[in-house]
Parts: C-alpha cells; sequence; structure tokens
C-alpha cells in the first residue's frame, strides 16, 4: 500500500499545486466530510446476482472556490471478496443555479482486491458528470 501511496502522491501534490495556483487570489471555501454507504451487487451465470452486505465509505472535499474543488475517497465493499477503492479528483463546476450544481471531475485512484488471501493493487483514472445540491456551499 505504502509503495501505491508512494506512486500516487506526486499526482496528488501536483493536482494541489495546480488548483492552488490557479485560484491563488480566489477565497478558500473549505472542506466537507461525508460517510457514505449503498447496496451494490454482482451477477454471474455460475452464482446468480449477489448483493454486496458491507459496502461503506468515506469521502473528502476541499472547495477552493465555489467553481473549484478537490475530492478524496476511501470505500470498501464485500461479497465473496473484499475490495478496496481509493481516488482523488480535482471537480469543477460547470453550472450553477440558485441550489444545484452541474460539475465534471477527473482524477486517478487505486483498486484493491483480496484474491486468495493475496492483495491484487490496479491503478486508474476515472472521470464523469454530476450533480448536487449546493445549499451548504457558497
Amino acid at each position: 500500500m505504502n509503495r501505491r501511496l508512494a506512486t500516487l502522491t506526486p499526482t496528488l501534490i501536483l493536482g494541489v499545486f495546480t488548483l492552488s495556483f490557479a485560484t491563488a487570489a480566489a477565497e478558500l471555501q473549505g472542506p466537507s466530510f461525508e460517510l457514505f454507504s449503498s447496496p451494490g451487487g454482482s451477477y454471474s451465470s455460475a452464482t446468480g446476482l449477489h448483493f454486496n452486505t458491507e459496502p461503506i465509505g468515506v469521502r473528502g472535499s476541499f472547495h477552493f472556490t465555489s467553481v473549484w474543488a478537490l475530492d478524496v475517497a476511501l470505500s470498501r465493499a464485500s461479497d465473496t471478496r473484499t475490495f478496496w477503492d481509493g481516488e482523488v479528483s480535482a471537480k469543477a463546476y460547470l453550472f450553477q443555479a440558485h441550489r444545484v450544481g452541474l460539475y465534471a471531475l477527473a482524477g486517478p485512484g487505486i483498486h484493491r482486491e483480496d484474491v486468495f488471501g493475496r492483495a491484487v493493487d490496479s491503478n486508474t483514472v476515472h472521470a464523469g458528470i454530476g450533480g448536487e445540491d449546493r445549499k451548504s456551499v457558497v
């Protein structure tokens, strides 16, 4: 895990430096944290539909301005094996109206899967578009 973290650290530092440089004159919006859980499942022809019983995660964000934010998330899911996902995302709000914000995000991540008692790590890249209630973010 330390080796993967060491690989991800330069990317994180570069992302934070880039975002802080781009928003140096802007007012900081501050941090936010959340715990999340959701139902999940998988399907295979051999075992059929199987629901995960323990999906849980934690997410932290730091809003540099009303447009730019940095998100970090760690989640765990378990069915017959245990999966861990860690992600760092640069988030840009593209459109904001009263309480709703439309955003795009992208960044690197790590996926860890326990296979027969041995951890197998994979590097990932993610990108997406989403929306959220911006009531609590100025």
